[in-house]
């Protein structure tokens, strides 16, 4: 298939602005040139009238032309428009020792841009003769430029020029770019973090190694960050809003604000259907980015006094030209200097500004501007220039015009049939550094890449002047219009040079891991995120094929989280997460492999120290319900379960009845317990269910915010009278259960025998009472088949911080057992997320979710982990190899539950088309996705990280770059993972252990790779 069905080409030279070209003179220079020779010649006529003489005559006259033709040549030629006022203007303040721009700019004869203010969210800056501009600012993320497939930068130029267009034509388009670095402030607080809330010494190494290398990569620029802005610049006149009153003033504001709506709302829509977003800056941010502007590099952005002006509050020192050499100016202790694209690439693509913007050095800003034009205008103006084209070639058959008239002709048909758009582009870079030497190789740098976009070049500006007034033009919402280095081209050629793929600082301000993103910056991954005044669990979803590193990336994830949670269960089937739960717990780690043939009791019926609430009751007689089987017909089926269901209810209050006969002093306990429990709730304005409130009187404390009464106090004797009349109430029954220990929580054996005795007795229902009976018998310890596993007190204790349960040894047991451990086992991990304080962040991470949901049962208990877990502030991250295998509703409950997901490689279509449904991915991240390699320890594991923030849909191309410790950690191989146990297992503790392994295995590599022959050693 030939490349031009892969990218479309523009022609960038139609309609170009520059007139004819005679030599290297321009039409207007020609003019002047001829117009120097008749005054020339004028003189000589006159001064020969005079009698001075043939040879004076001809000498004085002859000046004129001479000295004209010297300064076209020396000032003119080849140099842009208005360079010789510039060339005065530069003459003059060398001569009067004045600055380019003084520190006070309303006091300045000569700064363009005097001054601003901002207000109402926009950038109000004032020009020449009290006009001006006002702007709204916005940051874009978007996925890399350069890391995109061809379809993706075409998509990318579509929405572009569909953006463009929908610009008001009065309106100013400006997006900056700008690389830098900048992340040792978050490294640090991140670091800070670690050491202050760290309690694993595994989550402290690994988090350490994190910032360490980050760190490094930092000062050698291997890390950077691409910020893009976007200015919308609407033109204003500042003399007319001041002549008014103070209230027309801020109306007039308010209404330019509105005026931006619209077309803000487009660029967030474009954004997001590129894979991005995009948002308005705060005024506290447009400030900043304008100081960043003034003043590149500087420590910190200093301290916004609103009672002064803009400059005022920014400018630290003049703008004066650098005196070695007469190129570009310092300011703020820096040495700048502009460049401007001065000849557009012969021919453009999507993506090929990315020549500049993957360049390896920082301390550049790239600017380019955009101002739509009038078809209909342009239309008229080829047509004239065609028609003089025509008639100058009637007299000269010269190929140069049939050439121009063709290009006339196509440029014409395309903008009649609206296939492309008229625009005025121009692209600036902004240079900066802290030695002239420095700027040198910035400079050089840049004009060596933007060589190799098809022959552009960049002008080299010498005069410090010209080089401030285009610094001056690429400030954002800047009122000057350098009128040089624009060209006329259609909106494909113009997006084409618009560097779009940027990101965010945003998410490492409250980073709870680090990763890094295709791009080279940092981004930051939180499992709790921001929701007004409070952070809330963002729940997260993990998928890749195998071999992808998804299981690799649940591994560090939680171990990044690790200060942040505490409390981590990890649901694992085939022991991927054993070894990295141990060296995180220190070895404390209780675990847990439920085996029909195994020691560990699942008691369903101990409700872990919770009142029974109606959702325990729904829980135990799903339960028991899978143990004596479900009925074909759907109607005896429901009569089955609500037999279940009052059985259940009685079989607790006749057991905690006999309990509270054999345990009399415990009623009373009972009877305080409630009645604190009913002051507490009218101090929380009378509502919560008795499970939560017991939860949230637990976490405040026995005596803390007045709820706990003393007994003598009036108010607590009432309410305690109050309820000693309502009796063992049911709400007294349910808390009762609460005050069940282990050793006196009912078993499977108690309720077996308490049905037989229910058979006995008359009732209604005796028979399927007496059915229900015969059916939980092969359940029992004593005279079934599955040992102690379902009868007997409980075992399973999922009080400690670290909880790893591995359902691996049941994965060939009967489908029956397999739900009802899956049951029995989630019921309880939601029981303890229950019974623990909502202050505590708690972590649940199920690996292979595909096999979990195959179990009977399975999606329902996903469904109320994603759908319940959040309400106890429980994080649950899920892992799932292919998302096909998902029901659809249980997908749409993991996705409308999930904040974040992590997509890795993944080829199978019907995975990645229903990827793209449900996440509405954008088809460039689509195809980046089909095309992730196979990760390693070199190169990492490729992902995509998909967030879902509060102003929008985040999506960001990004790699984990795991330790050697955490690959070893992390490997899951059966053989592997076995010789990986017993070398463990000689060590007094699993991270030790790690560590000297992974040492032995280093240095073996190294040795390895030091014996291997050279290629002169190997024999012929």
């Amino acid at each position: 298939m030939s490349d031009s069905q892969h990218t479309r080409w523009h022609r960038a030279n139609a309609g170009g602005d520059r007139g004819p070209m005679i030599g290297k003179f321009t039409g207007l220079q020609v003019i002047v040139l001829g117009m120097s020779l008749g005054a020339g010649f004028l003189l000589f006529v006159l001064l020969s009238g005079s009698q001075v003489g043939f040879v004076i005559s001809l000498t004085v006259a002859s000046a004129i032309p001479i000295l004209t033709t010297m300064t076209l040549l020396t000032l003119v030629r080849g140099k842009p428009k208005g360079y010789f006022a510039q060339w005065l203007e530069w003459w003059r303040l060398k001569k009067q020792g004045l600055a380019l721009i003084e520190r006070e700019p309303s006091r300045s004869k000569i700064a363009i841009v005097k001054d601003g203010f901002i207000s109402h969210g926009l950038l109000v800056l004032e020009g020449k003769g009290g006009k001006g501009t006002a702007s709204c600012l916005l940051e874009i993320c978007c996925p890399a430029m350069e890391s995109s497939s061809v379809d993706g930068l075409n998509q990318m130029e579509d929405r572009l020029r569909g953006l463009i267009r929908q610009m008001p034509r009065n309106w100013t388009v400006q997006f900056s770019w700008r690389k830098g670095g900048g992340h040792s402030e978050h490294l640090r607080r991140f670091h800070a973090e670690t050491e202050e809330k760290a309690k694993s010494a595994w989550s402290r190494r690994q988090r350490n190694e994190r910032v360490v290398r980050s760190m490094r990569e930092d000062e050698e620029g291997l890390i950077t960050s691409a910020f893009v802005r976007l200015c919308l610049k609407a033109p204003i006149n500042l003399q007319q809003l001041a002549r008014g009153p103070k209230s027309g003033y801020e109306k007039a504001l308010q209404g330019i604000s509105r005026n931006f709506e619209a077309s803000v709302a487009e660029v967030e829509r474009v954004m997001t259907q590129l894979g991005g977003r995009a948002r308005l800056l705060s005024e506290d941010e447009i400030f900043e980015e304008v100081s960043h502007y003034l003043q590149p590099g500087g420590s910190e952005v200093p301290s916004w006094n609103r009672k002064q002006s803009l400059f005022d509050n920014i400018l630290s020192s003049e703008m004066v030209p650098i005196d070695e050499q007469q190129v570009g100016f310092h300011l703020g202790g820096r040495y700048h200097t502009s460049l401007a694209l001065t000849q557009l690439p012969e021919s453009t693509a999507s993506g090929i500004i990315t020549h500049l913007t993957t360049l390896p050095e920082r301390g550049f800003q790239l600017t380019t501007q955009l101002e739509t034009l009038d078809p209909l205008i342009e239309i008229e103006r080829a047509e004239t220039m065609k028609a003089k084209l025509e008639r100058a070639r009637q007299s000269s058959r010269h190929s140069r015009l049939d050439y121009d008239i063709r290009i006339l002709e196509d440029r014409i048909q395309r903008l009649t049939s609206g296939s492309v758009s008229p625009v005025r582009v121009q692209l600036l870079a902004h240079v900066s550094g802290d030695t002239q030497d420095e700027l040198k190789s910035r400079v050089k740098a840049l004009v060596g890449a933007v060589s190799g976009m098809k022959s552009a070049k960049f002008y080299e500006v010498a005069l410090p002047t010209t080089s401030r007034n285009l610094f001056l033009a690429g400030l954002p919402g800047s009122p000057y219009r350098e009128p040089a280095f624009w060209h006329l081209v259609d909106d494909p050629t113009a997006v084409n040079l618009i560097p779009v793929s940027g990101d965010s600082n945003a998410s490492l301000k409250e980073a709870e891991a680090l990763y890094r993103s295709r791009q080279g910056n940092l981004i930051g991954v939180s499992g709790f995120h921001r929701a007004g005044d409070r952070k809330s669990p963002s729940h997260a979803f993990i998928t890749g094929r195998t071999g992808s590193g998804k299981s690799v990336h649940g591994i560090d994830l939680v171990t990044q989280l690790d200060p942040f949670s505490d409390w981590l269960v990890t649901i694992d089937n085939g022991r991927s997460f054993e070894t990295c739960m141990q060296v995180l717990s220190g070895g404390k780690c209780r675990t847990f492999a439920p085996d029909v043939n195994g020691v560990d009791t699942l008691n369903y019926l101990d409700t872990l120290g919770l009142p029974l609430t109606s959702l325990q009751v729904s829980r135990i007689v799903a339960i028991v319900h899978l143990m004596v089987g479900h009925r074909s017909d759907e109607d005896l089926d429901s009569y089955r379960k609500a037999i279940i269901n009052r059985c259940i209810q009685q079989f607790y209050r006749d057991w905690t009845e006999q309990w509270l006969e054999q345990n009399p002093e415990q009623e009373e306990a009972v009877f305080e317990h409630l009645t604190r429990l009913r002051l507490f709730r009218s101090d929380l304005g009378g509502v919560g269910d008795l499970a939560e409130l017991l939860s949230a009187y637990r976490a405040q404390g026995p005596v803390e915010g007045g709820q706990a009464k003393a007994l003598d106090d009036d108010q607590f004797a009432r309410e305690h009278d109050h309820t000693r009349r309502d009796g063992r109430s049911p709400e007294f029954m349910a808390l009762a259960v609460a005050h069940l220990d282990r050793a006196s929580s009912p078993t499977h054996r108690d309720l077996h025998e308490w049905m037989l005795a229910q058979a006995t007795q008359s009732d209604r229902d005796q028979d399927e009472i007496a059915m229900l009976a015969t059916l939980l018998e092969p359940w029992r310890a004593d005279s079934g088949m599955m040992g102690c596993l379902f009868d007997g007190a409980n075992t399973i204790d999922l009080s400690a911080d670290y909880v790893h349960i591995e359902l691996g040894l049941i994965e060939n047991a009967d489908a029956t057992v397999k739900s009802l451990v899956s049951h029995i086992i989630t019921s309880q991990i939601l029981g303890e997320t229950i019974r623990r304080p909502t202050s505590q962040r708690k972590h649940v991470l199920i690996e292979e979710l595909g096999a979990f949901i195959n179990i009977q049962g399975g999606k329902k208990i996903i469904q109320d982990l994603y759908e319940r877990a959040r309400k106890y502030n429980c994080l649950v991250i899920t892992v799932i190899q292919q998302i096909s295998r998902l029901p659809e509703d249980l997908a749409r409950t993991v996705v409308g539950n999930s904040g974040q997901a992590f997509f890795f490689m993944q080829r199978e279509p019907g995975d990645v088309a229903l990827l793209q449904k449900l996440f509405e991915l954008p088809d460039s991240i689509v195809a980046l996705l089909r095309d992730f390699k196979r990760p390693d320890a070199d190169h990492g594991a490729s992902f995509i990280c998909w967030e879902l923030l509060e102003n929008g849909v985040q999506i960001t191309p990004a790699v984990n770059m795991a330790s050697p410790e955490m690959l070893y950690v992390a490997d899951s191989h059966g053989s592997f993972a076995e010789a990986r146990k017993k070398a463990l297992a000689k060590y007094p503790d699993p991270m030790s252990g790690v560590l000297a392994e992974v040492s032995k295995m280093i240095k073996a590599k190294a040795r390895q790779e030091e014996e291997e022959p050279t290629s002169s050693e190997i024999p012929q």
